[in-house]
């Protein structure tokens, strides 16, 4: 709505749709200029038709086969998860409390401040993309996020599991770009190493990431990672051809949006 408010009204209107919204007009800016860079190298390859123009299918209101996912927000997670793993963070909820009332125990509201966030041990250090603030302070694999991260008020999270992007030194480990991530999406982009734990019934990715799942899903996984692998080779080497409507493509596809509860 950003862009469009930009391409149809000139770009004073984008600047005022994203300070009404309280969005950062730069950064939207940023993100843009990053897509224009990659839609030209998805032109260079031939993964995209030279005559598609993004801007062009705004301003005209049209459809596009490009980008008939574009509002699918759990495929939009899973190609951050891809971009950005091994940046992850582990939620760790609360102890459930309960409170004695006439008509029977019920559950307090979780309070935000009690929900803990981990870093994996191996990555708890400083990257080329991080800031550093004043002197850091490691709290055993813990981090914070950000007060002015849309998450640090959450008190419910689908997903035990975050991706972010940058981490930030400012008295304590902090981060304020974070984004949930769904289940399907770390089995699929979240590392190489995927086995099934069959005495606790477990799918652990890279010794820390787990999932409670029988051992059909993680094979279920495995052959189609292999041979969606295998139809990208394909199509590295034959950029014209379509894969989209590949019945493996579109069983992932399908995985991701509906976290594998759709129903038969």
């Amino acid at each position: 709505q950003w862009k469009q408010q930009g391409v149809w009204y000139g770009a004073a209107a984008g600047r005022r749709y994203a300070y009404d919204n309280f969005l950062s007009h730069i950064a939207l800016e940023q993100i843009d200029g990053i897509a224009r860079q990659y839609q030209s190298a998805l032109r260079e390859i031939q993964f995209v038709d030279r005559a598609y123009s993004f801007q062009r299918v705004i301003a005209q209101n049209a459809d596009s086969t490009y980008d008939h996912n574009s509002n699918s927000y759990k495929l939009i997670k899973s190609i951050l998860c891809a971009g950005l793993y091994p940046n992850i963070i582990k939620v760790q909820m609360p102890k459930k409390k309960y409170d004695k009332t006439l008509t029977g125990a019920h559950e307090r509201d979780t309070d935000s401040t009690a929900i803990r966030f981990y870093l994996h041990p191996r990555f708890n250090q400083m990257g080329s993309n991080d800031v550093e603030v004043g002197k850091p302070q490691f709290c055993q694999g813990r981090i914070f996020l950000h007060g002015s991260s849309l998450l640090c008020q959450e008190t419910q999270f689908e997903c035990q599991w975050l991706t972010y992007l940058t981490k930030i030194h400012n008295r304590r480990l902090q981060v304020y770009d974070a984004s949930m991530l769904s289940p399907y999406a770390l089995l699929f982009f979240g590392g190489h190493h995927m086995v099934h734990d069959h005495i606790r019934g477990h799918i652990v990715i890279d010794d820390w990431i787990r999932f409670i799942a029988p051992g059909r899903i993680a094979s279920l996984v495995k052959e189609l990672t292999k041979m969606s692998h295998y139809l990208l080779m394909k199509k590295i080497a034959n950029p014209t051809l379509n894969i989209t409507e590949s019945p493996v493509i579109r069983a992932i596809e399908r995985l991701i949006k509906s976290d594998g509860l759709e129903a038969s």
